[in-house]
């Protein structure tokens, strides 16, 4: 089974450090989100950790090959459950980071959520601890209270390096796209009616020839950047006059790939030792070793 490492990028709000937040998840570990824990360690400027997904499966089966049949026979767990596992690391100077997954663990985009989710909870946690502070009712926070913990962590999967603008500028011209909008119902009221009932919303917009071609162009890639654009593809010219097809790359960055085989057997953890655990886990040791050749996460390499 294929393990992928991608890359990701953590802005945070007003008020809360990188080190509030981490003493907090830290203390939390034992607190599960969406059936997620996350442990962490720090070491210098890296913090370490890894999200242990639980499965409520007590059993699985194994497919066993022998000469001229193919056998599968049930394995209970008698004294746990099924469970998946991601590494990660962060660099608290510069708040980019390496994940670890690989089909069934949790995704990046789940892990995001998970961290937004630890962010969010810390947040008011505080709010009502300064309102407390200040003996006023949580029910009426304060502009003042409100602006210093202003905004929530954001998270960002880095996506291709071969951004989406670099792409289209290779183009003379653009012939056609289709866009689909995370929410749009134009204002035709025949439209609209349709519209909520649909799965999926797609737009086609046709451009003829040259005609404004470089404003064309422009406008295209200022969509394919716009945060309301849930897919975008289409057809552009090259200089040498050939059709290309295009499309707005929303996959992440994929910056190694390993056998799942080579280091689950290796592979330890134990909450009362976290550090320890993190120190010799397998998956650490590799995405450390990307770092020493990325200066994107670490420009010291």
């Amino acid at each position: 089974m294929d393990v992928k490492v991608m890359a990701f990028e953590l802005t945070l709000g007003k008020g809360i450090s990188i080190t509030d937040f981490y003493n907090y998840c830290r203390n939390t570990s034992g607190t599960p989100i969406y059936k997620r824990f996350i442990y962490v360690d720090q070491s210098e400027k890296w913090l370490r950790g890894i999200v242990l997904t639980s499965k409520d499966i007590k059993a699985f089966t194994k497919l066993v090959r022998k000469p001229g049949k193919i056998m599968i026979s049930p394995e209970a767990i008698n004294d746990g459950e099924l469970a998946h596992f991601n590494f990660f690391i962060l660099n608290t100077e510069n708040l980019r980071g390496y994940f670890q997954y690989y089909h069934g663990s949790t995704s990046i985009h789940s892990f995001g959520d998970t961290l937004k989710r630890k962010y969010r909870d810390l947040k008011h946690i505080l709010i009502d601890q300064a309102c407390k502070k200040a003996e006023i009712s949580q029910y009426e926070i304060p502009k003042s209270i409100r602006n210093k913990y202003d905004e929530y962590l954001k998270f960002e999967v880095v996506l291709l390096r071969k951004t989406f603008k670099e792409f289209m500028k290779e183009f003379t011209r653009v012939k056609n796209i289709t866009v689909q909008f995370k929410e749009y119902i134009p204002n035709q009221p025949l439209f609209r009616v349709l519209a909520e009932k649909a799965k999926t919303r797609r737009h086609t917009l046709t451009f003829k020839g040259y005609e404004h071609r470089i404003e064309i162009l422009n406008d295209v890639i200022a969509l394919g950047t716009a945060d309301v654009v849930q897919d975008l593809h289409g057809v552009g010219v090259t200089d040498d006059n050939f059709d290309r097809p295009f499309k707005l790359h929303n996959e992440p960055e994929t910056l190694d790939h390993f056998d799942f085989n080579e280091f689950v057997l290796l592979t330890e953890f134990d909450s009362s030792n976290v550090k320890g655990s993190i120190d010799n886990a397998p998956v650490v040791k590799r995405l450390f070793n990307i770092t020493e050749k990325d200066k994107w996460i670490n420009p010291n390499s």
